[in-house]
């Protein structure tokens, strides 16, 4: 099953802010979240709903609901 990606406006603005080839990295895995938003690299957060993933020096958190990946926010 293929996740539907959407970006919260604060994620969409901080991925859009990052230099291209950190955009397109950054890209890159949330692709691969579509595919398995659960990889053993993403840790659950604690005291709060979703999930985190690192890349370089960037975290990406999202939530998972009824088919849809929501990117939360880049940093």
């Amino acid at each position: 099953m293929t996740y539907k990606v959407t970006f919260s406006r604060a994620a969409r603005k901080e991925l859009e802010e990052l230099p291209h080839k950190m955009q397109l990295r950054i890209s890159g895995v949330i692709a691969l979240l579509a595919v398995n938003p659960f990889p053993p690299n993403s840790k659950k957060l604690i005291g709060r709903e979703g999930y985190r993933i690192r890349t370089s020096s960037y975290r990406i958190l999202y939530n998972v609901d009824k088919g849809i990946l929501k990117i939360l926010i880049v940093r």
